[in-house]
Order: structure tokens, then sequence, then C-alpha cells
């Protein structure tokens, strides 16, 4: 008997544009012989392919916020933002985020807010895990003021998310931190989807004169 779980769990581990146009025909074919380890092994492997062949639209989102995130911790290491300066770093994301929507929505996203909000989650990985490593004294990083002042010595790198917090609950705070800027991204993401919508019917209505 053939395992229909264990093929409706192999047809997931393709992107959903694949599914739609040849999970039917992979499902019948699967269905039509005893599916061998070699068999997973080689829609496994297929799967894989597919996805990192045609990535999902937020991959590219969450690649160029955590670009972002990385050139502002090697700026802020190379010498210290001022403290106008790191307050401006942060609020780039906002436009960045409603880029990320309307960009979305333009390539055919439905659900622009949750995209933005994905991306900014995953983009967050590298921050999440430099504090989970100075949390546990894995690194040992400058820290900073609020005014850009050193407040501890270290080495490797300039401390840049969290300037002066210096506790147990740091990577804590961290993780709340992240939560919130997923749903501020949210809502940013939501509003560039919004804004896309709009010029394109604005667009149209143009054409149509």
């Amino acid at each position: 008997m053939h395992n229909r779980n264990l093929i409706a769990a192999l047809l997931k581990i393709f992107p959903a544009e694949w599914r739609s146009k040849y999970g039917l025909e992979l499902s019948s074919l699967l269905e039509r012989d005893p599916v061998t380890p070699s068999i997973v092994w080689n829609v496994l492997c297929s799967g894989l392919y597919q996805r990192v062949r045609k990535p999902p639209v937020w991959a590219g989102a969450a690649l160029l916020l955590a670009v972002w995130f990385l050139l502002g911790l090697t700026a802020n290491t190379m010498r210290a933002m001022s403290p106008e300066n790191y307050s401006l770093f942060w609020k780039s994301y906002l436009p960045l985020e409603l880029g990320v929507g309307y960009w979305m929505r333009r390539r055919g996203s439905s659900s622009p807010g949750l995209g933005t909000a994905y991306a900014v989650f995953i983009a967050s990985m590298p921050m999440m895990a430099l504090e989970l490593l100075r949390s546990r004294n894995i690194l040992n990083p400058t820290v900073l003021d609020l005014q850009g002042h050193v407040w501890r010595s270290g080495s490797g790198f300039t401390e840049f998310a969290y300037r002066g917090v210096s506790n147990r609950y740091e990577f804590l705070a961290c993780v709340i931190v992240v939560l919130l800027s997923a749903i501020v991204a949210l809502a940013a993401g939501w509003l560039g989807g919004q804004i896309a919508d709009a010029v394109q019917a604005f667009r149209r209505i143009r054409i149509s004169r």
C-alpha cells in the first residue's frame, strides 16, 4: 500500500508554484510504483533544487535587510556612529520595509505584509546570533553607551544593537525587539502593498484614457 502521507510530505518540499503546475503529475507517478528510499532521495533533491532555483519572493528581501544590518555593523565597527546616525540607521528600516512590501506585491505576492514580516524576522537572525554569543560570553565586543562613547572595551567588533545594555536578559530583550520589529514590518509591508495596488490602478486609468 502506498503511503499517501509520505507522498503528500514529499510534494510539500516543492515550491507552491511548482506544485500547482506539476504536483498532480508527480503524485500520480509516486502512487504508481512503491516509494523506495532511492525515490524519496531523488524527490527530496529535486524539491530542494527547485526551491534554490527559484526562491520565494521574501527570501530576496530577507537577504537585502540582512546585508543592510551587516553593513551597518561593519560601519559602526570601523567608526562608531553618532547618536543621530545611530537613530537614523534604525529608522531607515521603515522605508526599506515599505519598499519590500511594494516590491513583493508587484511580484505577485498576495500577502506582502506577512512576507515582509517574515523577511524581517529571517534578516534578524545575524543580530540574534551575535546577541546570543555575547550573552554566553563567547564573543566580547566593544559596547558603546547611548552617546556613542566606549562603555565596555572588547575586541572583534563594536556592539551595534543594544548600546549600554549588559545583563543576563539581553538575548531575551533582543528576541522581544525582533518580534516587535516583525509586527511593525507587517504593517509597513501591508502599506507598501497597498501603495503598489494604488500605483497599478492609477496606471490602468491612465492607459484607459
